[in-house]
């Protein structure tokens, strides 16, 4: 047999090849941002009102989630927790989030929870609700450094993910 041709596919916005998101299109926006972290675990943004291009298919994808049915994964995995799907769609809408150029994955996990995910050339984000508690991990390729920490602690680390992503980073 002869070699395969992998083409690209479209994937909101841009391609999926090689296991990485590639941006097709950057949005560049204000470098000030007032973030903050809630007590309910919401990020917030007081300088951004944009309309997000990718809204539509987030909530569509919030909406196939719900629908999914114990043992979704052909085994015994629980579908996501309504609570996290309702936190996620609250910090995917908020000024700040929405305002980001590259749109987030959404991947439900085995045990009920829910990764929210951001992979560019420099970025790597996952936030991750679970049963276990709220995490995130950022990969910065620029400054070489990895961080995985509670939501709420490092925040200076994930904050600088959001710049980064919010410039097209």
């Amino acid at each position: 047999m002869g070699k395969e041709t992998v083409t690209p596919m479209p994937y909101r916005g841009g391609t999926l090849t090689d296991d990485r998101i590639q941006p097709a299109q950057y949005r560049t926006f204000p470098s000030t941002y007032e973030i903050y972290l809630s007590d309910a675990g919401s990020v917030h943004d007081q300088s951004m009102q944009q309309a997000c291009w990718w809204s539509v298919s987030v909530s569509d994808r919030l909406n196939e989630l719900e629908r999914l049915a114990p043992g979704w994964d052909g085994c015994n995995a629980i579908p996501p927790d309504r609570n996290y799907l309702s936190r996620a769609r609250d910090f995917l809408s908020s000024d700040l989030i929405s305002g980001i150029a590259p749109g987030p994955d959404l991947v439900p996990t085995y045990d009920g929870g829910l990764l929210i995910e951001w992979h560019t050339e420099v970025i790597d984000l996952i936030i991750e609700l679970g049963p276990a508690g709220n995490t995130f991990y950022v990969r910065d390729s620029e400054t070489n450094t990895e961080v995985e920490a509670a939501l709420g602690d490092s925040m200076e680390q994930l904050a600088s993910a959001f710049m980064k992503l919010g410039l097209g980073k």
